[in-house]
């Protein structure tokens, strides 16, 4: 039975309502910053950051005009990107450096396997899961049946509104755990009701993913009943 999935106005609008008040966060913490903190290294996070952010709000738009498939391809990016802030977080300077200064066009210094094993050492599992799920849709691989190769025949279905809330809840919590991320490597914590607020936002969307991936569709593509408990058993 398909959950009770928010409308995608309320998915898209919750979306930005989040991504302004992260902005405002981030401001207010880095206007407390001495400006000798503002180190290259620090510029380098702050850079990828930022790109998790915009990409964010291009794969939004892509979701508001019925193309959440296309969303998840940036969506992949996105995550990408959020591997890359974890691990210059863990040792900043020198990876920063060397992810400044690294010459291959074709790729980052370093694999994603090797990231996602040094950032979650104890829960590669469901980074993987999650990051196999992002490529499958794509890449258009059949392999992951409607959702490696979605090709929405009939807006009343089901399929749009799992991919949507999929599509939006999961760009949504990369942003803010990246966020949270930066504000680790700023050495800046959000104020108390900041904290509670960003708290309860991550719990939401947690609930926006298990919704959408409990859905006939996504456990049917994977040939599982229900996935999300595989998947995303835990916050990353």
């Amino acid at each position: 039975m398909m959950p009770d999935i928010p409308p995608l106005e309320t998915l898209v609008e919750t979306s930005r309502k989040l991504h302004d008040v992260i902005l405002r966060i981030v401001l207010d913490c880095s206007k407390e910053l001495p400006k000798e903190r503002f180190t290259t290294s620090l510029m380098a996070i702050s850079m990828i950051w930022s790109r998790i952010c915009r990409t964010h709000l291009a794969a939004i738009v892509l979701v508001e005009n019925h193309l959440p498939g296309e969303a998840v391809i940036l969506e992949t990016t996105e995550f990408e990107l959020f591997l890359d802030l974890l691990y210059l977080g863990q040792d900043l300077d020198n990876r920063a450096k060397e992810w400044l200064e690294h010459s291959r066009t074709e790729a980052t210094p370093w694999n994603v396997g090797h990231k996602i094993a040094t950032v979650f050492p104890t829960n590669q599992s469901t980074a993987k899961g999650t990051y196999e799920l992002l490529c499958s849709i794509k890449r258009g691989n059949p392999a992951a049946g409607s959702l490696g190769f979605y090709i929405p025949h009939d807006q009343k279905d089901l399929h749009p509104k799992a991919m949507d809330c999929f599509a939006v809840g999961c760009s949504t919590y990369i942003m803010l755990q990246a966020t949270l991320a930066l504000m680790d490597s700023l050495e800046c914590a959000p104020s108390p009701s900041d904290t509670e607020a960003l708290g309860i936002w991550k719990d939401y969307l947690v609930g926006l993913i298990h919704q959408a991936v409990d859905a006939q569709e996504f456990y049917a593509a994977f040939n599982r009943q229900p996935i999300s408990e595989a998947l995303f058993p835990d916050p990353l």
